[in-house]
């Protein structure tokens, strides 16, 4: 009787062992779940909120949390949530030679003359829980690049949004505002009309002649639409698109940020290799993912095929952190244990 009282002691003990570690596993994986997260709702803030005294309140509003200390509960555990923010100046395309704001540290070692070192915000999230009476953490960090790029002229505003013209003028006047940029080109969409805009480097003027001497020459009565072309400075190897987004307010969830671009054109300066870290990184996060998935959750039919499976994920990873060391790029190292470091 004694034998039996104690092998079924014993069964108990094995069992409450497995269910302490599948909880553990679980708050982990709603942790990583948690990151990315906060990660996704970030790149559908504006980026001018991307700042430290901003961030917090900014996911907070779309239903992350609230309170100081910020917290959020997921699958009955409460998670504790530290943000930071910092502005990223990429050496890849040289460094500003006066930092920007709030500019992450150390600075890459790199040439300066970068006219705009805003190229993006490193986010991080240090996310700490309880579990079997000792703190768990881990942080997720993330790059969101900046929508207006260091590359070409972003026009920021102009004025008159629209015009009608009725009286018999000779000219059609707009005033635009942009990052600084070298020159400006218009053209109507008549198919005939286009110059250089005067002004600059920021403050710009259009001066269409619509030529009101009805004397065949006019611009005829219609509709009629200005853009814009700036030169691009490319300082290395990248690839170039024009991009259009929008918010989409109606999605089911929190507003998404909906966009689109045309085809790349490639430009390869030097023969250097093109790279982009904030793709990498994020990259390096879902394989993190992945191997969190593996160890926790899945249910491998034997042990060969979910060794296999693990290298697929672990020569991903080695290779991205080989790529952003050899562009001297901090990141995220994981080692599954209940810590990150950069």
């Amino acid at each position: 009787m004694l034998v039996l009282l104690v092998g079924i002691l014993g069964v108990l003990k094995l069992l409450d062992g497995a269910l302490a570690g599948t909880s553990g596993n679980n708050a982990r994986v709603a942790a990583t779940n948690l990151g990315r997260e906060l990660a996704e709702t970030t790149r559908a803030l504006d980026y001018d909120e991307l700042t430290p005294a901003l961030l917090a309140g900014r996911l907070q509003a779309r239903g992350l949390g609230s309170s100081s200390p910020w917290t959020i509960a997921r699958r009955g555990v409460t998670y504790t949530i530290q943000e930071r923010v910092c502005t990223y100046d990429d050496g890849a395309d040289q460094i500003a030679a006066s930092a920007p704001d709030n500019v992450c540290s150390p600075l890459p070692t790199a040439a300066t003359g970068d006219e705009n070192g805003d190229d993006f915000r490193r986010v991080s999230f240090d996310i700490s829980w309880r579990d079997q009476g000792r703190t768990r953490s881990l942080t997720h960090t993330d790059l969101v690049v900046n929508p207006s790029g260091g590359l070409g002229p972003h026009i920021t505003s102009f004025s008159p949004l629209t015009q009608t013209i009725t009286a018999p003028v000779g000219t059609a006047t707009i005033q635009y505002v942009s990052d600084a940029a070298a020159s400006l080109h218009w053209r109507a969409d008549n198919g005939e009309d286009e110059a250089d805009a005067t002004g600059g480097p920021t403050n710009w003027t259009v001066n269409w002649d619509i030529r009101a001497l009805d004397n065949g020459t006019e611009v005829l009565d219609g509709t009629y639409r200005v853009t814009l072309r700036g030169p691009i400075q490319v300082p290395g190897s990248a690839w170039i698109a024009a991009r259009v987004s929008g918010r989409m307010e109606s999605w089911v969830g929190s507003p998404r940020i909906v966009a689109a671009h045309t085809s790349p054109v490639y430009v390869v300066a030097g023969g250097a290799e093109l790279f982009s870290p904030s793709d990498a990184t994020y990259m390096l996060t879902l394989i993190e993912g992945g191997l969190t998935w593996l160890d926790t959750l899945a249910i491998p039919a034997d042990p060969e095929r979910h060794s296999r499976a693990r290298r697929v994920f672990e020569d991903a990873r080695t290779h991205l952190h080989d790529r952003l060391h050899k562009h001297d790029h901090g990141h995220a190292h994981h080692d599954h244990s209940g810590s990150e470091s950069l």
